[in-house]
């Protein structure tokens, strides 16, 4: 104890210690962690009073009232306005009047190439189409070659993993989630007559399915393989920049 009184009775220490903590607390505002950041901002701000808690009275308040401030302004510049969440729902661009929708027509991205479907089965998962009171609506899940559940949709309705290396960006009326090594694993965008999707569906055997537009063409390509995915394969190309922590919501640019 006596060494940490020592340590607050020091401006000099006490300093540092208040900036090591507001700058940690500035990277957390700006990231996941929004309330381990406001912590770390009121706990610096308590730093700073000790430390100057041996200045006379109208100094120490001048210096903590500005420093505060200063604290409360640099947080709410820094804090976003919006984060993404790991769940949510994915809405058609217009509401569709009922049996306005002869069929349930799936396009490969956006390549042009349409089906009328009902359900795929991919064996471990599988992608269904619905049209209920007038909406398209997409069910399915993906999962990871261990079987581990990473994204899921259920009537429209999506929730991802939380887990830190995978990632996933959206809109009202798309999604979409990128694995660890930064590939794209799942797009779905919903349009008012079609939903577009371009995934990639693996099971525990080794058994794999990748839909995806072949961007050399604008094919639609549904490529079955087991084990590595070959290496000819067209990649599913992003519609959304990352990581989303910087770029929530924000659509790349088309050429």
């Amino acid at each position: 104890m006596a060494t940490i009184d020592r340590f607050f009775e020091n401006p000099a220490t006490a300093l540092v210690g208040t900036i090591i903590l507001a700058a940690v607390g500035l990277i957390a505002l700006n990231g996941r962690f929004m309330t381990a950041g406001y912590v770390l901002l009121l706990v610096a701000w308590v730093v700073a009073a000790l430390g100057l808690r041996s200045s006379p009275p109208t100094i120490l308040a001048g210096v903590l009232l500005i420093f505060g401030a200063l604290l409360l302004a640099v947080g709410y510049y820094l804090t976003p306005e919006s984060f993404p969440e790991n769940s949510g729902k994915i809405k058609a661009e217009t509401v569709l009047s009922p049996n306005s929708l002869p069929t349930r027509t799936l396009e490969i991205g956006d390549s042009g190439a349409r089906i009328s479907v009902g359900m795929i089965d991919f064996g471990a998962s599988r992608l269904v189409l619905e049209i209920i009171d007038g909406k398209l609506e997409v069910s399915t899940t993906i999962r990871d070659k261990n079987g581990n559940l990473i994204a899921e949709l259920s009537k429209n309705e999506w929730k991802t993993s939380p887990d830190k290396a995978w990632d996933r960006n959206y809109t009202a009326n798309a999604l979409e989630v990128r694995n660890a090594a930064g590939k794209i694993v799942l797009q779905v965008v919903l349009l008012s007559d079609r939903i577009q999707i371009q995934g990639e569906w693996l099971s525990p055997n080794g058994h794999g399915i990748r839909i995806v537009k072949n961007p050399k063409n604008n094919h639609g390509l549904m490529i079955g393989f087991q084990g590595e995915v070959p290496k000819d394969t067209p990649e599913i190309e992003p519609i959304f920049n990352y990581p989303s922590s910087s770029h929530f919501g924000e659509l790349k640019k088309k050429r």
